[in-house]
């Protein structure tokens, strides 16, 4: 991913990016073995890269009351989201 370039996936971090690009690659790699096995009406993924939900994983953000920090590449400002209502669960 870092050969690719700068912006090449905005202002993602690497774990955002890595998160894109694997749930991308096994919905194709799923399509590609499901049509060699003869499912002619199986499709390949039709949303591009930058249009396909991002997940964030447990150490990625950070929770501070109602405050979601998200994580962005280096040298970006800070991405963070004001929650309408609290976590129904435990932060840690």
């Amino acid at each position: 991913m870092s050969a690719s370039g700068p912006g090449t996936f905005g202002e993602l971090d690497t774990a955002g990016a890595r998160s894109v690009l694997r749930r991308y690659s096994d919905a194709w790699f799923a399509t590609a073995a499901r049509r060699k096995g003869g499912d002619v009406a199986a499709r390949f993924p039709r949303r591009k890269r930058r249009l396909m939900p991002v997940r964030y994983y447990h150490g990625t953000f950070t929770l501070d009351g109602l405050r979601l920090r998200l994580p962005v590449s280096r040298g970006r400002t800070p991405f963070w989201v004001r929650l309408d209502r609290p976590v129904p669960y435990p932060p840690e």
